[in-house]
């Protein structure tokens, strides 16, 4: 298992019983919060960040090579046809923008307005490491994780 849990941790849950000491606990005037099966079951939000992003290098083999305030910044590998200069893909909540490497600009899609200004300035922060993950990306090669706005 993958999840970074020590062993003393993993716990079967399978019997247990929702809720079970809710009533007790609400009693005493502690704070309790029952999660729904569904919600319980997502795990924590990096579980949930990595998970997103292994998902979406699987499905179109285009790794993430960041990820913050919820956008996800990725390359396909040896990308260099359709937009003849290296650039990155920015998607959030399913839109998807592509932006230019060596200047920001916005080559196709479109994003939320204060999301398009991250990804401007994160482009700006990051350019010299972006230009090397992106000879990485053209030659086929895994480009390297760069540190988001929020990390």
């Amino acid at each position: 298992m993958c999840d970074g849990l020590r062993p003393e941790y993993r716990l079967d849950y399978s019997q247990a019983i929702r809720g079970k000491y809710y009533e007790r606990l609400s009693q005493e005037g502690a704070k309790v919060v029952v999660l729904e099966p569904a919600v319980a079951s997502l795990g924590s939000v990096e579980d949930r960040r990595e998970s997103c992003q292994r998902q979406k290098e699987r499905e179109d083999g285009m790794p993430a090579i960041s990820m913050f305030y919820g956008i996800l910044i990725r390359m396909f590998f040896r990308d260099v046809e359709k937009h003849h200069m290296p650039h990155i893909h920015a998607d959030y909540q399913g839109q998807v923008a592509v932006y230019s490497i060596p200047d920001g600009k916005l080559l196709a899609g479109e994003l939320p307005p204060n999301k398009h200004k991250l990804v401007v300035a994160w482009i700006e922060i990051h350019q010299e490491d972006l230009l090397a993950d992106w000879n990485l990306a053209a030659d086929g090669r895994k480009p390297f994780p760069i540190k988001g706005l929020d990390q």
